[in-house]
């Protein structure tokens, strides 16, 4: 058959179809552990998501390294539609801050106040938070780091920037586990302590999740499968880690300070 075409057509698999039930799995779950049922559903969600995305990253690493499929048109369309996703998630945060401060300036008895009430205790923003910010800043620099040293003779400074990078995310990572286990708020302490955790929470997941991406792309370069011309993945993995940086520096100033 001739191809007159620079796109890579997929073969039928169920990749989506699994995801698809895994998520809906989580939402089910959610559902029922907050009403004070099983957690069954949810762990199982878990699994067939966590299954799907492996499944997922498998077939593109095959698609791109092994088999060649990933002609320049298709990079670009996935290197747009990464953009648009870190999009749609600066519209996620966006709203949740709209929905902090709307009920704190606008806010009354009836839809519930946002400030911390009496015997509601934030983290010193001068302690976890500001520590936090720190190692996210770092993080960022250590990404530029490892992003620019690919290839030739700077190959060994790239992997020590990845180790840097993964050992960094996974201490900010048990920070948050310590805040969110240790701290004084609830997520049934009214508005605040709902919109708090929403909003804390999210971002821990978004850097729980790139924190597997940063381990399966530095499993990648270890074995010889980027260079200075092919490196979408690393790409992607240092867009989405500037994005939770600069996520995090809102979170700080606007909930902590």
């Amino acid at each position: 058959m001739r191809i007159t075409h620079g796109y890579h057509i997929l073969e039928e698999n169920i990749i989506g179809f699994v995801t698809s039930f895994g998520l809906r799995g989580i939402l089910i779950g959610f559902i029922n552990l907050f009403s004070g049922g099983s957690s069954v559903c949810l762990y199982l969600g878990l699994i067939l998501t966590t299954f799907g995305a492996g499944w997922w990253f498998y077939e593109m690493t095959m698609e791109s390294t092994y088999n060649g499929d990933h002609s320049k048109i298709i990079i670009r369309g996935i290197k747009f539609g990464w953009i648009l996703w870190i999009f749609s998630e600066v519209l996620i945060f966006a709203s949740m801050f709209f929905s902090f401060y709307f009920i704190t300036f606008e806010g009354n008895i009836s839809t519930g106040r946002c400030e911390p009430g009496f015997g509601l205790i934030i983290a010193d923003w001068i302690s976890i938070p500001c520590w936090n910010t720190v190692l996210l800043t770092i993080l960022g620099i250590s990404m530029l780091g490892w992003e620019k040293n690919l290839g030739g003779s700077l190959r060994k400074l790239s992997i020590i920037d990845f180790l840097w990078t993964f050992m960094i995310m996974f201490i900010f990572l048990i920070s948050q586990y310590y805040e969110f286990y240790n701290g004084l708020i609830s997520m049934s302490d009214g508005a605040f302590g709902s919109i708090y955790y929403a909003i804390i929470g999210l971002h821990g997941l978004h850097c729980f999740i790139g924190e597997i991406m940063i381990l399966w792309t530095g499993l990648r370069l270890l074995n010889y499968e980027y260079d200075e011309e092919n490196h979408t993945n690393i790409w992607a993995c240092g867009i989405n880690i500037h994005f939770l940086m600069a996520a995090w520096i809102f979170i700080f100033l606007l909930i902590y300070i």
